[in-house]
């Protein structure tokens, strides 16, 4: 995909879920290579988790995110600052000064999954990816 964030741009990626089981991908993007990717995760105990491959891009969610129950999950990035909001409060922020993102064009893009491997056990509707940094409403 031509058109999504590259390198350290800011953006946002976001995804409606009901998970019926934790320790699964919600919906990746960028490529595998080192701060080349956004991962939004289900964790175990009950939380999201954005990976983005050792870079200032990652952040851990406080809320407890229920199994079998709808949720709305934004990661948010500029460079050096991640945000995570669930049902559009802010969960968790993280200033870092971790190596930033680098994510090439052009990106691909899994929804319930990564490359070709997928373990999100389920219910995802209304994934999105914008080259721009959303507010929390």
């Amino acid at each position: 995909i031509h058109s999504y964030p590259a390198e350290s741009g800011p953006h946002t990626t976001e995804a409606w879920f009901r998970p019926r089981q934790p320790n699964s991908i919600v919906i990746g993007w960028g490529k595998e290579q080192a701060q080349g990717k956004i991962i939004m995760g289900y964790r175990s105990p009950p939380h999201a988790r954005i990976d983005a491959y050792f870079s200032d891009g990652n952040v851990t969610g406080t809320t407890r995110i229920p199994i079998g129950e709808w949720v709305h999950v934004v990661h948010t990035y500029q460079k050096g600052d991640s945000r995570l909001y669930v049902n559009g409060v802010l969960d968790s922020a993280r200033e870092s000064r971790a190596t930033t993102l680098s994510i090439k064009r052009p990106a691909r893009l899994w929804i319930g999954g990564w490359y070709n491997n997928y373990s999100f056990v389920g219910d995802i509707d209304e994934t999105r990816v914008s080259t721009v940094v959303r507010s929390s409403n």
